[in-house]
């Protein structure tokens, strides 16, 4: 085998997962915050439509001439402010559960605390306590560290990306 044969079949074996990534997806903890991510970032997508449509209903009703006491009385609850802010809880908790999960697969894979913390731009420390779990609250105390979102049981259903009605 010639050098640069050589040097190529390294990249390659290099480039080939481990074991540890070839195993069944439902038992991945990665696969699994990723799907998580996915879903939050989905969410947010809906969302911003649906934050989008109430806006020009807003603007519409002031635009009218109606003060906006009486246009917040008839909106649907929870606000568009709390919709927001639920939303974001949501994608933020998702993000440190999947960087969280990729840190410690990375380590587990053999990279060091310091190389991970270079391709995240976080320090070793940081990434230390990734690891160990530390920054990651349970995905319920996540999205509802400030409590419930107000009013939500009359909240209208969010069109889900069918269109069908669903949370």
């Amino acid at each position: 085998m010639r050098h640069e044969d050589a040097g190529r079949q390294v990249r390659e074996d290099a480039d080939r997962p481990p074991d540890a990534a070839r195993e069944a997806p439902q038992h991945d903890p990665t696969l699994l915050a990723l799907e998580e991510l996915v879903a939050a970032a989905e969410e947010v997508c809906r969302m911003a439509a649906h934050v989008t449509t109430r806006a020009a209903h807003i603007r519409t009703r002031r635009m009218e001439g109606l003060p906006y006491r009486q246009i917040v009385a008839g909106e649907d609850v929870p606000l568009i402010a709390a919709l927001l802010t639920h939303n974001i809880q949501r994608l933020e908790a998702a993000g440190t559960r999947f960087r969280q999960a990729e840190a410690h697969a990375l380590h587990d894979e053999g990279m060091t605390m310091e190389e991970i913390g270079r391709l995240f731009g976080l320090t070793r420390q940081r990434i230390s306590a990734l690891i160990r779990g530390a920054s990651a609250p349970a995905p319920d105390q996540a999205i509802h560290q400030n409590g419930p979102l107000p009013n939500t049981a009359g909240a209208p259903d969010l069109p889900d990306e069918s269109g069908q009605s669903g949370r």
